[in-house]
């Protein structure tokens, strides 16, 4: 059966950034993948990192492949440069290798590096046809320039992909999923009995973790009456940079799309789940919450904007949905028969 070994960053584990995504991408498709946690991490070192991974290896064949990030690049060739038989192994792809650095801050972290920038006893063993060997870099890595590029395709016969944006590949996605306003009805009902933070966010939550991606889904303050100004104390204490996805549902949409105007923040995405922005009209506590000019510019700050909305929603979700279309663009998104996408209109606690 064919197997992959994926070798983690300097201070990485297991379940950081892409590793965890990509493990059940490649089991879904018939690999046996080993994701190990390497040793010492914060201070790693060759001979324990080579040798974890010799343990794991065995014997290799064409079914063996391996995928390395980082200083995961430079435990793979350390290890095959020792292996009489590195030629038959399937392929390799490297993320960020490096054969030097740039943009180590502290005395630690170049003593830690030094004997990982040493060369290869005998690099020149090394010369994989260009499909065996796949480096990808991107222009923008603070720490490894991007001449490394020209080194691999040079020493190794590497086939090079570059791209920017991407850093160093070791961005963390960050959601954070802001549920929607109930009747008073739920006010007394205990964690147990309330529905108004479940529906499909803790299953949505439950796959997002499992694909290694951080997810918050705050408890809101007094949703059944809802404050623009509660809701954002309790929100600012979480952190949300260039990288975060926001997930709203019902007037979570409009508390997010709120506070990006306020806020100005930049994220990645923004999710706007079966949006609300009418209120009732004999309730003072939704007009002031749904009462607010939509910041146009909000579209300029985020990467990708989708709106869920359905054929059996209310006339009033289905009319937010087009007031929140109207002010920012992104992609509509209509599903037939989820209504409200609660649990009781969807018959299911799974996104669709």
């Amino acid at each position: 059966m064919k197997r992959v070994l994926i070798i983690h960053c300097w201070q990485g584990t297991p379940n950081d950034f892409w590793y965890p995504w990509l493990k059940n991408e490649l089991e879904k498709k018939g690999f046996d993948v080993y994701l190990p946690d390497m040793p010492d991490t914060d201070k790693p070192k060759i001979e324990p990192w080579v040798s974890t991974l010799q343990n794991l290896v065995g014997k290799m064949d064409e079914e063996t492949y391996f995928i390395g990030h980082s200083i995961g690049c430079q435990t793979i060739l350390r290890f095959l440069e020792r292996a009489s038989d590195f030629d038959r192994l399937g392929g390799i792809v490297f993320v960020a290798p490096w054969l030097a650095l740039k943009g180590l801050k502290t005395e630690e972290e170049i003593e830690i590096a030094k004997p990982w920038l040493e060369p290869l006893n005998n690099p020149n063993i090394f010369r994989f046809t260009p499909n065996k060997l796949i480096t990808i870099f991107s222009k923008d890595d603070p720490y490894v320039p991007i001449e490394n590029a020209d080194k691999f395709k040079e020493s190794f016969g590497a086939q090079v992909v570059i791209e920017d944006g991407k850093g160093h590949y070791d961005s963390k996605d960050r959601v954070v999923i802001v549920h929607g306003c109930p009747s008073d009805e739920e006010k007394g009902m205990s964690s147990e009995t309330r529905t108004y933070d479940k529906h499909w966010i803790p299953w949505i939550k439950e796959k997002l973790i499992s694909n290694g991606i951080e997810v918050e889904t705050p408890l809101m303050p007094d949703p059944w009456e809802p404050s623009y100004e509660k809701f954002k104390g309790a929100f600012d204490s979480f952190e949300v940079d260039e990288d975060s996805v926001l997930i709203g549902h019902s007037c979570g949409s409009a508390f997010l799309v709120r506070w990006l105007g306020d806020t100005k923040k930049n994220v990645s995405k923004l999710i706007l789940v079966a949006p609300w922005k009418i209120p009732d009209q004999d309730d003072n506590f939704r007009k002031s919450f749904y009462g607010y000019s939509i910041d146009q510019t909000i579209k300029n700050r985020v990467g990708n904007i989708v709106i869920f909305t359905s054929d059996n929603e209310e006339e009033e979700g289905k009319e937010s949905a087009r007031i929140f279309h109207g002010a920012l663009g992104g992609e509509v998104v209509n599903l037939p028969g989820r209504g409200h996408y609660t649990q009781g209109d969807m018959g299911t606690t799974q996104f669709p």
